[in-house]
């Protein structure tokens, strides 16, 4: 719930700009592995209309996940940052966390 407490990532969308950074990130860490992604990771992505598997067998439904140009991570990055500066996604976690710590500190 507590990352929920962003703003969304684009007017329509379900998925707050820190919940894209979370999913990046675990984009990354299990891209390399056969096993599925997580729906916590897959939802935010589809929900944001980030292509992220490369099929190559439609009929037995056989897939690896994008990697390099075509990986969800640039394609997410775009959507927190025109100039995918790190300063910008520094920005949305702070400000993300001085709202998490103010709703915390009020509900106390």
């Amino acid at each position: 719930m507590k990352y929920s407490s962003d703003k969304m990532v684009n007017k329509g969308s379900k998925t707050t700009r820190i919940e894209l950074i979370i999913v990046l990130a675990n984009y990354y860490k299990h891209r390399d592995l056969p096993t599925e992604l997580h729906k916590h990771t897959t939802n935010p992505l589809e929900d944001l209309k980030i292509d992220y598997k490369e099929v190559y067998n439609l009929v037995n439904n056989k897939y690896f996940y994008k990697m390099g140009a075509d990986s969800p991570i640039f394609n997410g990055l775009s959507l927190l940052s025109e100039g995918w500066e790190l300063n910008d996604l520094i920005e949305i976690v702070s400000e993300w966390r001085e709202n998490l710590w103010n709703c915390e500190y009020k509900s106390n």
